[in-house]
Parts: structure tokens; sequence; C-alpha cells
């Protein structure tokens, strides 16, 4: 169980789940969105609480829409690398990259997907969850569950900033406190346009779909256990440009 909920919340900013067609036409730039470069801190938790692994996080924002997360991850060869997700909203395509195997999976995505992406900056101001401050802004409390796996969320929306979650708390059981947990605080944020870097993907990485990056894992890193479970090839696949 434990497995399996770090397998989820890792992987929520990791995993590219759908089927995109590129389309003629063009999103427009979100409203009154505000840049931001957030570090975060997630820690783990494990049945009877005790505290599993922390680790760390950077995620941000540009006034464009475009997006991005990065987390930094130890591997079996002893090294951390800094595995990233760059949303790029201007050419409406997904980057996911690994520099443990020195990869790049791109998907395409679709207008509608960056036009909700650009609604979820706003839609927490019309919340009528309790409010709370946090670093100084306020926030909106918001409760999912998740019926296919049991995942249930507990979040802290900003309303004034992008509804950004401040803090998060994942569950693995929805309703056993005592199942493992993640729990996830913005340490601090910066205002302003991120570093341009974090939005310029490798230029000597090679382009692998999400059952390439795997065998090319377990090629360097033979007989290890996976950190890390790719998308579906037919995802990836069928994201593809259409000639």
């Amino acid at each position: 169980m434990l497995r399996r909920l770090l397998i989820f919340v890792g992987l929520s900013a990791l995993v590219v789940a759908g089927v995109f067609v590129r389309r003629t036409v063009t999103a427009q730039s979100p409203a009154n969105a505000t840049p931001f470069t957030a570090f975060l801190l997630e820690t783990r938790f494990g049945k009877s609480g005790d505290k599993r692994a922390e680790v760390n996080s950077i995620q941000a924002l540009r006034s464009d829409g475009s997006s991005v997360t990065l987390i930094e991850r130890s591997f079996p060869d002893g090294k951390r690398y800094q595995q990233r997700v760059i949303t790029d909203t201007a050419n409406r395509r997904r980057i996911v990259i690994d520099p443990a195997t020195e990869s790049v999976t791109t998907y395409s995505i679709s207008l509608n997907s960056i036009q909700r992406s650009y609604y979820k900056l706003t839609d927490c101001r019309n919340m009528a969850g309790e409010t709370k401050d946090i670093l100084g802004y306020k926030t909106v409390h918001e409760s999912t569950r998740s019926s296919k796996s049991g995942v249930s969320h507990e979040r802290w929306l900003a309303v004034n900033l992008n509804c950004i979650p401040l803090r998060q708390i994942s569950y693995s059981n929805a309703g056993d406190a005592s199942a493992p947990h993640n729990e996830i605080s913005v340490v601090s944020i910066n205002i302003g346009e991120p570093d341009p870097t974090l939005f310029e993907p490798p230029s000597n990485f090679t382009e692998r779909s999400p059952s390439q990056v795997l065998e090319e894992y377990t090629r360097r890193f033979k007989g290890a256990p996976l950190i890390h479970l790719p998308a579906s090839d037919d995802a990836y696949l069928n994201s593809q440009p259409k000639e």
C-alpha cells in the first residue's frame, strides 16, 4: 500500500495521461496570472505515522501560462537527478525530462487541455470552503476523493495566487487515518517570471516513448527496483501530431 501511494504521489507531476489531438486554433493567454517560483517539501509517512522520506521540488508558472515541475530524486547509481515536466502552452506540448536515462518524452496537448489549466488558475475564488492564512496568502480548503483509486486529497488553495495548493495532504485510503499519507507544503514563493532555463529541454537527450524510457532504465540500472512507472505508450502515440 505504501509503495502504491509513493508511486501515485510521485507521478502526479510526472505522468501525462489522456489522448490529445493537435488543432489549428490557439488558446488565449490566462488573464491575471501571477508568475512565480515555489519551493516545496514533500514528507512521506508510513502506516504508524513514522516519517519515511522527504522530497524537495520546485513548481513555477510563467505569465503566459506555461509551467514546470522539478523533482529531485535519488537513483540506484547513488546520484540525484532533477526530473522535470514542462508544459509549454505556446507550442502546445508537454515534455517529461528524465536525466537518469537522458530521455525526453514529448506529448502534444489539446486546446481544451490548455484552457482547462487556465480555468484552474481562478476557479477556487468561488469556493465556499474554510479559509486559512498560509505564508501571508488567503487559502480556501478543498477536499477530493478518487472513487477509482481510493486516494483522497486535502488542499489549501491560494485564492489570489493562481489557486495553487500551498498545502496538500494525500491519503492512500480515504477515511483511514492510519493509512500511509503524504504531505506537501510550499516552503517559500518568489513572485516574478521564473528562471527561463527551467523551461529549456536538454538538446542532447534522446526522444523516447514511455516503454523506451523503461527499457533504458532497466539497461542502466540492472536489477534495481523501479523509481517510477511511465505513462502508457498509447497516450504517447495518440498525442503525436497527425500527418
